[in-house]
């Protein structure tokens, strides 16, 4: 970036990082609420945000206000399923909003603190057919995963499956008032989970530098917290209660969420989309699979760009860093080719053309068309 160069970055959301954070959440109820009683719903999956204990937490130190527990979210949540959580907290009548949980859960508490404030349809939403609404519910993110960073982002990611479409909702008022990551919620999670989310942090890292609206500080953010995953990430795939993997895994997390909520994510994302709507494939899988074959595309156009990626995976040639990111996946238990998914040879064609979203691709440094994505498909099958 020339020294002449200037650059925007604005995060709203407050962060109380680190062991023993969760114990802020009555502090930031009390003011968000300004000491008043209310009415809180609490929208969290079904495992992991109960087996942290975080829910009993809860309702012993909120126990002056009416408590909500909605602990159903399910992963990737379709429109349908988001409307009827809408439908529903407009009935309550409520004053707050807390997620609690993996990205899936954070981004249906940030549609519904924003949805909940009036009586538009969420997919005239999503479809440009109505306007978000101007205000919004107060919203605190309490993520149990260390991968979406959701907590610190502006995006609700929502899906279509009737129509085989993938929204995302994006509004700064979808940016939390306040994000509690505590590294201690995320002592319980299991192995599998703990891989996919900590590739999709990954990911966000990687192509927030990659991005064309990168700037120095997203990238200096975007490169400790690559250094940060190839180190952590297979300790705590293998040791779940390290409390020091989770705390650096966590930190990464959050420093890549912050990196990419002023850049926005690219290639490999918009081709993820396909991948995990036609074959159930994990989002953090879905986007890191392709991070070598475009690593190697990228190199040849921006390698001033890549070099300082391939030095914090560790390595010094762009194969060494590519097959970095590959030996990662299969070292800490997830597959790295797409057959492996029972995904067919004659299915590439036609998700090459679905993995063309403009909204992502235009953040390609690289100008990618649907025959370079069947290549890319096509390498790693």
């Amino acid at each position: 970036m020339p020294v002449s160069a200037s650059f925007h970055f604005w995060l709203p959301t407050k962060i109380r990082f680190g062991v023993g954070a969760r114990a802020s959440i009555k502090e930031e109820t009390e003011r968000l609420l300004r000491n008043k009683k209310g009415r809180i719903l609490v929208l969290s999956g079904k495992n992991s945000a109960k087996a942290s204990g975080i829910l009993d937490k809860m309702r012993k130190d909120l126990n002056r206000h009416s408590l909500i527990f909605k602990e159903r979210v399910i992963p990737n949540p379709g429109s349908e399923f988001v409307q009827q959580e809408i439908n529903e907290a407009r009935k309550e009548k409520i004053d707050l909003v807390i997620g609690i949980g993996g990205g899936s859960a954070l981004d249906l508490a940030k549609a519904v603190a924003l949805l909940v404030t009036d009586k538009q349809l969420l997919y005239d939403v999503l479809t440009k057919k109505s306007k978000p609404p101007e205000q919004r519910k107060p919203l605190i993110a309490i993520p149990t995963t260390s991968g979406t960073g959701s907590e610190v982002t502006p995006w609700s990611t929502i899906w279509d499956y009737q129509r085989k479409r993938k929204f995302s909702l994006h509004d700064s008022r979808l940016f939390p008032d306040v994000a509690i990551v505590d590294p201690e919620l995320m002592l319980s999670l299991p192995r599998e989970i703990t891989a996919s989310t900590g590739m999709d942090a990954l990911s966000h890292s990687i192509e927030s530098c990659w991005s064309v609206e990168h700037n120095p500080v997203s990238t200096a953010l975007a490169l400790a917290a690559i250094r940060k995953i190839v180190r952590w990430l297979p300790i705590a795939c293998r040791q779940p209660k390290n409390l020091d993997a989770r705390h650096e895994m966590a930190l990464a997390s959050l420093m890549a969420g912050i990196a990419f909520s002023q850049t926005k994510t690219a290639a490999a994302h918009s081709i993820s989309y396909a991948l995990t709507l036609h074959h159930q494939i994990p989002h953090g899988i879905a986007c890191s699979i392709t991070l070598p074959s475009l690593l190697k595309v990228h190199s040849t156009v921006v390698p001033e760009v890549v070099a300082p990626i391939i030095e914090a995976l560790g390595e010094r040639s762009i194969e060494g860093a590519s097959a970095r990111i590959k030996n990662l996946m299969e070292q800490i238990g997830l597959r790295s080719c797409l057959r492996s998914y029972g995904i067919a040879a004659r299915d590439i064609s036609r998700l090459a053309k679905e993995g063309i979203h403009p909204e992502r691709m235009k953040q390609n440094p690289t100008r990618l068309s649907a025959r370079g994505i069947e290549q890319i498909l096509r390498e790693i099958y």
